[in-house]
């Protein structure tokens, strides 16, 4: 459930890491004008989306809404860019009333990248009039996909503002940052139902699969607060994921088109899989892997002034900012995929423990199926199905490796 708003994230982490440095103000690289600056941007991410599928020859005409692929990496590489070396978040802040000038820079560029991410996620076969009518329709379906991130974001800014009105909160020395952590801590609590509104998502009736599903969450003593459908017509897969902490603010999603094609050990299976990301606590895990990049992107941005300071060097600004956006892309890829492929594993095993080897094969291979997927290939977050299979198959000759 992390990855649809990874990139939207990362986008807000980096911004928030960029807003936070001294406050200096270096030349911009190109010094073009804002408003080109900006809509270059938003019109980067239809040719990127256009050009990516021609490309790959031919693809489907299919949306990148639940991929964080080459485009939308393209995109989000190009934004990062153009914030740190147009030194845009600075400029625009000087068009904004200095009380709110920070919030308002920080506002325009990040609605610039979630309109810039929706015209890459949703490439169309055609551009004629019917290309273009459905091309609005996915645009529209993404961003109400990304809507739950802006607003828990704008609340959590709300919330620091109120903090800060209270005289007796602390806001500096050794509880200082104490007004950040209890704002992130509500975000994380409150950001399920805060999805599932803006989602619409509808529960799960009262029917046989349902009294199937409690139970083996029940058994897995991984509560919920509801078991809802997935909202197809925003995140186009047959599949299922759990989203939240707190079993009060804690939800289980299945598509109906899975649930309609499992057969009940097969639909144990996929519940054990979500149980087993609940028991290890992997949402948590992700959680603090963001927190954690965030931090050392400080340390790391602190070390190098005072380096530079001390030795007399001058870092170049796109020097900057091509560090940044290779840390951004390589923490995706190599930090975030190797956690989500060994926690995926993980609850691979807890679902073989629970259903066995053959109803959960089936079922993963019924997923990949349903949803296109080459059960051969993996990806940058997944091992692929049949590399899955084989190692559970291991396990089961060999229980010590689950």
């Amino acid at each position: 459930m992390l990855l649809p708003f990874l990139p939207l994230l990362l986008a807000v982490m980096f911004l928030s890491w960029v807003q936070s440095q001294p406050i200096a103000s270096p030349d911009p690289l190109l010094g073009w004008p804002l408003p080109v600056v900006l809509c270059g941007i938003v019109t980067a991410g239809v040719l990127l989306a256009q050009g990516f599928r021609k490309v790959q020859g031919g693809l489907e005409n299919t949306r990148r809404i639940a991929r964080f692929d080459l485009p939308r990496m393209a995109v989000l590489g190009l934004w990062a860019a153009s914030v740190k070396l147009e030194v845009l978040h600075l400029r625009l802040a000087e068009q904004f009333p200095e009380a709110f000038a920070d919030e308002g820079a920080f506002s325009v560029l990040i609605l610039t990248y979630w309109l810039a991410d929706a015209l890459v996620a949703t490439p169309v076969s055609h551009w004629n009039a019917e290309g273009r009518r459905l091309k609005l329709a996915q645009v529209q379906s993404h961003l109400r996909l990304q809507l739950p991130l802006l607003i828990l974001g704008g609340g959590q800014a709300l919330l620091l503002l109120a903090t800060q009105a209270i005289p007796w909160f602390p806001g500096s020395g050794m509880f200082g940052s104490l007004p950040e952590l209890l704002s992130i801590a509500v975000l994380l609590v409150l950001a399920p139902p805060v999805i599932m509104g803006c989602w619409n998502t509808e529960t799960l009736v009262e029917s046989p699969e349902r009294t199937l599903i409690e139970k083996e969450l029940h058994h897995a003593g991984t509560a919920v607060a509801s078991i809802r459908l997935w909202p197809e017509e925003i995140l186009p897969s047959k599949t299922a994921g759990v989203i939240g902490f707190l079993p009060k603010f804690r939800y289980l999603l299945i598509s109906p088109g899975l649930l309609s094609s499992l057969s009940e050990d097969e639909l144990r299976a996929v519940v054990a899989h979500e149980a087993g990301h609940l028991r290890r606590s992997h949402l948590l895990f992700f959680a603090v892997a963001l927190f954690g990049f965030m931090e050392l992107l400080l340390l790391g941005a602190g070390t190098a002034s005072v380096v530079s300071w001390w030795q007399g060097w001058e870092i170049p600004l796109w020097a900057e900012g091509v560090v940044m956006v290779a840390a951004l892309l390589g923490f995706l890829r190599f930090g975030v995929g190797f956690l989500s492929r060994q926690f995926e594993r993980q609850a691979d095993c807890h679902a073989l423990e629970r259903v066995g080897l053959r109803p959960f094969g089936q079922a993963l291979l019924k997923v990949s199926w349903l949803n296109g997927i080459d059960p051969e290939t993996p990806n940058w977050h997944h091992y692929g199905v049949l590399q899955r299979l084989r190692f559970l198959s291991e396990c089961e000759a060999q229980p010590e490796l689950r």
